[in-house]
């Protein structure tokens, strides 16, 4: 990380970097509901889009800039203010590539509705630079937000290494009884072959090993559990979505997913910090 600027507090915020070696800039937009201060906001970010580096702007920009950009009863009513103009201005001038704008004109994209599902403009971007490949992406209903995520994939063209690095112990596995109650008869197992090795040096070198291969084979395990319950979740959190927006009435429900979601995210054990343990 380069520099880290705050444009206006909790509206702007600009992250210059690098990732696989080429230099980047992050912009994380919420900008305000009336539209003079608004484009105010814009007019300071113009600035930021004149760079070598490649760009990734998004956030919550509070206008619609397409004239399918909003569905419902207030569809195409002043759908393009003048904040909303000179945004697809800066991001003309830019070169910029809307991510979800790319799904095609078929695709569901908007990304905030109303609890009745009367009315749901699209008013959530990504733009990046065209340099930035983009293979997958998605709108994802998320339980921290009245807003739809924008999901995507993407690659530059520098090279980078990947692999799992150094492993580290989660620790909070130490305090599940289930884990302890296992590790203790696995160590029983472990010290009836002691007899086996010269020493008890070696003995404890080949011991040392287990309690990692122990531990990586826990935590795979839990974490594929926590994964199946996120992925239940997600889904039903999106079919309660789709209800609401159809008319239905679902929001007692729909907020007893978010927050079983958000209890799901505040769980010790899947919170808990992971400590290097060169064991």
């Amino acid at each position: 990380m380069d520099s880290v600027t705050e444009l206006e507090g909790g509206r702007a915020l600009v992250v210059d970097g690098s990732w696989a070696g080429e230099p980047v800039r992050l912009i994380n937009v919420y900008a305000p509901s009336d539209v003079g201060e608004r484009r105010e906001l814009f007019q300071r970010l113009r600035p930021q889009l004149v760079t070598s580096r490649t760009i990734m702007m998004g956030g919550d920009f509070n206008c619609i800039l397409e004239s399918g950009g909003q569905y419902g009863t207030r569809a195409g009513e002043g759908w393009m203010d003048d904040a909303a103009k000179l945004l697809a201005e800066m991001v003309g001038e830019a070169s910029l590539t809307d991510v979800i704008g790319s799904m095609g004109p078929d695709a569901r994209n908007f990304t905030w509705s109303l609890p009745d599902g009367s009315v749901h403009p699209r008013i959530d971007f990504v733009f990046i630079s065209k340099s930035v490949r983009i293979w997958q992406h998605s709108m994802v209903t998320v339980h921290f937000s009245d807003h739809t995520a924008i999901r995507f994939q993407w690659e530059l063209t520098g090279k980078f290494l990947t692999g799992p690095g150094t492993w580290k112990l989660k620790s909070s596995l130490l305090g599940r009884e289930d884990v302890q109650e296992e590790l203790r008869r696995t160590y029983s197992e472990w010290q009836g072959v002691k007899d086996t090795f010269q020493s008890i040096g070696e003995w404890w070198e080949w011991v040392k090993g287990r309690i990692q291969d122990f531990f990586k084979n826990v935590g795979r395990k839990a974490a594929r559990g926590r994964r199946k319950e996120f992925s239940r979740l997600q889904q039903q959190l999106q079919e309660l979505h789709d209800l609401q927006l159809r008319g239905w009435d679902v929001m007692n429900p729909l907020e007893a997913v978010k927050k079983e979601l958000s209890e799901h995210f505040h769980d010790p054990h899947i919170k808990g910090r992971n400590d290097r343990a060169p064991v």
